[in-house]
């Protein structure tokens, strides 16, 4: 598996990028950089993530271990996660996943234009000018890369 993550937007939007076989290891490295990140903004309210997960293949997480595995989302700053999905199976197990013990704002969406466009729908103060959109490639080519 390769997972890749960063600010979309420093401050507001953090970007995930996810390809082949998802571990729990990944899980955990994921969250474990998400709460940093919120580390880094203390006083903004909500802080939203993008996870593009359209190429990922399959996962070797279950449900429960990998909800367990990600108590960012309890975290008061966890605002909207835009699951980008293009595979049933992964919508089904991700719905599951992010409604357990937990109010997540999420939805899923089928690529990165309808995400963004739900989010501008959602929070309008998002200052889109500051967007570093070239991570959005640099992570697919990167983990082309790394196979």
């Amino acid at each position: 598996m390769t997972v890749k993550i960063d600010w979309l937007i420093e401050g507001q939007i953090i970007y995930h990028y996810w390809s082949g076989i998802g571990t729990i290891e990944d899980i955990i490295y994921v969250n474990q950089r998400t709460l940093e990140f919120y580390q880094e903004y203390p006083d903004r309210p909500l802080i939203h993530t993008i996870v593009n997960a359209v190429d990922q293949k399959n996962t070797e997480v279950g449900i429960q271990s990998g909800r367990n595995a990600m108590p960012a989302l309890d975290h008061p700053q966890t605002g909207w996660i835009i699951m980008l999905l293009d595979n049933r199976i992964f919508e089904f197990v991700s719905n599951i996943m992010l409604q357990i013990k937990t109010k997540t704002r999420f939805r899923i969406r089928k690529d990165t234009t309808e995400g963004i466009k739900f989010l501008k729908t959602v929070d309008p103060s998002i200052n889109w000018e500051n967007a570093n959109w070239s991570i959005i490639e640099q992570f697919k080519i990167e983990s082309t890369e790394d196979i």
